[in-house]
């Protein structure tokens, strides 16, 4: 087999999910290496092992979320005036044909991109369910929480409800083979962790809401992490991409809990908005990852933008300076990327002279 022939067969691989992106672009980077540099040119072509975005394959995402959005859309309107009982039946209900038709459509040629979306489904309905299991037992009651035995009821809620939800993420990992499933896997523990920060501040004034979201920041923060030491890829066991969506899970939920504490408290935390930012980009340059630079980029937008508005306190000059930051940064990072073409580009040139 030449490196056409090697490069369509990784292509179709990649595609099926038998091996992810990055392993079909180690398998073409080694076999370029071995063929040498004129068998190499002779096949050059696009990279394999980057995502085959056809339109079946949006539709087949995009339809099962849309459905997924009809679905929790349920919970707001016609669920909630229901009998308790009827509450959760349907709820249960709801997740389990989640998973049923997940499984059947893994089993169809080219079902896995539709297995995929559901096994997300699956798990987002079972943590749905289990909040609805736990309304229905009146622990989580909008009035309630006026004692320590009732703060406890609703405590317990929602850190169960997140456990059933990463409890079922996994299943659906295992055998949905679902990447996407990946993303409430890594929420799970988040907001686990965040709701013992809750649970062991002082119950006073700002205290339990300050600590739940320093915790939920540092330990997304943390889990963010694994993927780049080696950790998570053994503990998925699927497609690759899977810990791409774990990783953008992570750092969203950090972005979104430091940009409210920076929001909300000003002070310190906005300078830790600052360090956030520097530790992502940091850790974009180190090893690289697009999740890590996006969230990084954004994290310091947060920061710019919170600063900005509180010097001119939300007048027009703070959003005339922000569409400039912005702009600057756009056309910054197409100088950045010219630049870096033409050193290849002349890297290239100088590698073929030798």
């Amino acid at each position: 087999m030449d490196l056409r022939e090697l490069r369509a067969a990784l292509d179709r691989w990649s595609e099926r999910g038998l091996i992810d992106p990055e392993q079909a672009r180690a398998i073409d980077d080694f076999e370029t290496i071995e063929a040498g540099p004129e068998l190499a040119a002779a096949a050059a072509g696009t990279p394999v092992g980057a995502p085959r975005w056809e339109a079946s394959a949006v539709l087949a995402y995009v339809g099962v979320l849309v459905a997924l959005a009809a679905v929790l859309a349920l919970y707001v309107t016609v669920v909630p005036d229901a009998a308790a009982a009827t509450r959760v039946g349907v709820a249960v209900a709801m997740a389990v044909a989640a998973a049923v038709l997940g499984a059947l459509a893994a089993r169809l040629p080219g079902g896995g991109r539709i297995a995929d979306a559901l096994g997300l489904s699956f798990a987002l309905l079972v943590g749905a369910a289990a909040l609805v299991a736990f309304d229905a037992a009146d622990w989580i009651d909008g009035e309630r929480g006026r004692n320590a035995r009732e703060l406890a009821q609703q405590r317990i809620a929602f850190a169960l409800s997140a456990a059933a939800m990463g409890s079922a993420a996994w299943a659906a990992l295992r055998w949905l083979r679902s990447p996407l499933a990946a993303a409430p896997l890594a929420l799970a523990p988040i907001a686990a962790l965040g709701v013992l920060g809750w649970w062991v501040a002082p119950n006073s004034g700002d205290d339990p809401g300050r600590l739940a979201g320093l915790v939920v920041t540092y330990a997304a923060y943390a889990l963010a992490l694994l993927p780049l030491l080696g950790v998570l890829p053994a503990a998925l066991g699927v497609a690759g991409s899977a810990r791409g969506w774990f990783t953008l899970a992570a750092l969203g939920a950090a972005n979104i809990a430091a940009l409210m504490l920076a929001a909300e408290f000003g002070g310190a935390h906005e300078g830790l908005l600052l360090a956030h930012a520097a530790l992502q980009l940091a850790v974009a340059v180190w090893r690289g990852g697009r999740a890590w630079l996006a969230l990084g980029a954004l994290s310091l937008y947060e920061y710019v933008a919170i600063v900005v508005f509180r010097t001119f306190e939300g007048a027009v000059a703070a959003i005339v300076v922000l569409a400039l930051v912005g702009l600057g940064t756009a056309f910054g990072a197409l100088a950045g990327q010219r630049v870096g073409d033409a050193l290849r580009a002349l890297g290239r040139e100088r590698s073929a002279r030798s």
